[in-house]
């Protein structure tokens, strides 16, 4: 026996079937962009992430070696901080200054235009960097900060690493302290 349904309920079935085939394949392709967009997220955030390692890990190499030279030569002078300052800042045009702090105070600083504010500045006495500076004398590592707000404008990231006199004993990074090795990256431009 052959039921007739009348031609509205047979409409209705397959208008209730074409939503259902529709609505799935919109959830399917809505599932597809949403993982196409993941993957180009992710794609470009690595990329950016990548560029970052490679700045700041670059300029700690500049820091570590701008702090052995400052130990083999038992110090430095203005003009030979400024001639290494120079070469540091050409490598990189991440770069914003270069400082070194004999002691807790900065007393050399490259380029020294618009920098003079920071001339001087005393860690110890600026609480929202001396937790930085502190640490990376304590650990005797190089210490990323930032970003931070600068004394002579703008904001930063700051690579500073600690400068030890016994640099080339068989206990490096021992001795007594020195001073510290500031290299400020501009954040912009990263």
């Amino acid at each position: 026996m052959k039921k007739n349904y009348p031609p509205y309920v047979v409409g209705l079935i397959v208008l209730i079937i074409s939503l259902g085939i529709t609505l799935l394949i919109e959830i399917n392709q809505t599932r597809k962009h949403e993982q196409e967009s993941r993957n180009q997220t992710l794609t470009y955030l690595s990329a950016v992430r990548a560029r970052l390692e490679g700045t700041f890990n670059s300029t700690i190499y500049l820091s570590r070696a701008l702090s052995v030279l400052v130990t083999a030569q038992d110090g430095i002078t203005h003009s030979k901080f400024n001639q290494i300052a120079r070469e540091l800042m050409a490598s990189s045009h991440h770069i914003r200054n270069v400082a070194l702090a004999e002691g807790y105070v900065i007393n050399f600083m490259y380029p020294l235009a618009g920098n003079q504010k920071a001339v001087g500045l005393d860690y110890r006495k600026t609480p929202k960097q001396w937790q930085a500076v502190k640490r990376a004398i304590d650990t005797g590592q190089t210490v990323v900060a930032g970003p931070v707000k600068l004394v002579q404008g703008g904001v930063a990231f700051i690579n500073r690493t600690p400068i030890f006199k016994s640099s080339f004993s068989d206990k490096p990074d021992s001795g007594d302290f020195w001073g510290i090795a500031s290299i400020v990256i501009d954040m912009d431009s990263v």
